[in-house]
């Protein structure tokens, strides 16, 4: 298997995983977004990197990020990275991510760390 052949691939698992778990969470609008880094419950503090995947049937159009309901960030094309400085304090935050489809489709995803 060639290095394109498995980005095919891997792209087309990570397609249908979307699916599955979109129909599993109801959602049906062919936008599906996953916070890839920082983990759910992970203690993050300065500067870190949020990473987000994004499925979609349409173009993505951008991908905003937000920390403790404020946006911090909005990136247009993969890969859907963006660097914040957290502060040194050792708190939890909520990290929001919006993946929005040329279409005006929306994913969101929320964790906690």
């Amino acid at each position: 298997m060639t290095r394109d052949s498995a980005l095919i691939v891997g792209a087309a698992g990570l397609l249908a995983l979307a699916m599955a778990l979109g129909s599993v969470a109801g959602e049906s609008s062919g936008i599906w977004v996953h916070i890839a880094n920082p983990r759910d419950g992970q203690a993050v503090m300065g500067e870190i990197e949020i990473e987000a995947q994004v499925v979609a049937y349409a173009r993505v159009r951008d991908v905003a990020f937000f920390v403790d309901g404020r946006p911090v960030g909005i990136v247009s094309s993969a890969p859907y990275r963006l660097r914040i400085d957290l502060g040194e304090k050792n708190q939890s935050h909520e990290i929001e991510v919006v993946a929005t489809d040329v279409d005006g489709h929306e994913a969101r995803r929320r964790i906690s760390t």
